[in-house]
């Protein structure tokens, strides 16, 4: 029977969640998970398979215009400028600023509540 060891907390990668607002009036209608797949998308697009890999962008989290995007602390600029670069969601104009970038979940969701 074999196993794999777990890898030591100094050993794994640091994440930063980055809390961003969209600002456009005509994403409103749009549902949050669709929100946040397109976004999902774009990032991808914008940053190729292999920096995508590489920022371990898994979970993007959206509420209403604000949302949160889990990456690791090397590729956390490349990620605020992509976000920067986005202009259209599903066909629709947008501006994503972001807000707050954070070491921990629970202050990012904090953040995200103050909308």
């Amino acid at each position: 029977m074999s196993y794999t060891k777990r890898l030591k907390p100094s050993h794994r990668e640091k994440k930063r969640y980055i809390v961003y607002e969209i600002k456009g009036e005509e994403f409103k209608d749009m549902n949050n998970r669709i929100i946040a797949k397109h976004l999902k998308e774009e990032l991808f697009t914008l940053l190729g398979v292999w920096d995508s890999a590489r920022a371990g962008i898994i979970e993007i989290t959206q509420r209403g215009n604000r949302g949160i995007i889990r990456t690791t602390t090397k590729q956390l600029e490349k990620v605020i400028a992509t976000l920067g670069l986005i202009r259209r969601l599903n066909e629709k104009r947008v501006r994503i600023d972001t807000i707050y970038i954070s070491g921990t979940l629970k202050k990012a969701k904090e953040m995200l509540k103050e909308v």
